[in-house]
């Protein structure tokens, strides 16, 4: 009785992790024997539309190619959306890329707190996703930074 109980137990849990599994955007490859996968934004990211930030992947072995595409994909429901809302193509696979809200940050006015997003890097036939982020709300009566000071203050961060 003891071990039916157990094993039913294990069942149950193994279950409800394989939904938590479900849940998360993240996505990792195997390619040439080494893992491609997207570092930053981490799920459960909240990212400024007005501000710049470091989106960042490994791709130890350049098995995505020398150049890759970066997209900004909503997750609808508990399903990815294959189109991308916006993409950024011809971007050099060195493991970055600095985005601004010229770039990708600012998906469009219909973009609300609730909504939730992520990146997909696709290069030679292989893809990675980042995990699941919203945008904040930009707060009202708040300045918009043009691009090159934002780009300027994240250089000097970094």
């Amino acid at each position: 009785m003891k071990k039916a109980l157990i094993l039913g137990l294990g069942v149950a849990l193994m279950a409800l992790q394989a939904n938590a599994w479900a849940a998360t955007c993240a996505t990792e490859k195997k390619a040439k024997g080494y893992t491609v996968k997207v570092l930053s934004p981490a799920t459960g990211s909240v990212i400024n539309k007005s501000d710049a930030f470091l989106l960042q992947w490994q791709d130890m072995a350049q098995s995505m190619g020398a150049m890759v595409t970066v997209g900004l994909h909503k997750l609808k429901g508990k399903k990815k959306a294959r189109k991308a809302v916006k993409r950024l193509t011809n971007q050099h696979n060195t493991g970055s890329a600095l985005l601004t809200g010229a770039s990708l940050t600012n998906p469009g006015a219909g973009a609300k707190a609730k909504d939730k997003y992520f990146f997909r890097i696709t290069g030679a036939g292989t893809s990675s996703d980042s995990g699941c982020f919203s945008f904040a709300p930009q707060l009202k009566g708040a300045a918009i930074q043009p691009a090159e000071a934002e780009l300027h203050g994240t250089q000097q961060s970094v």
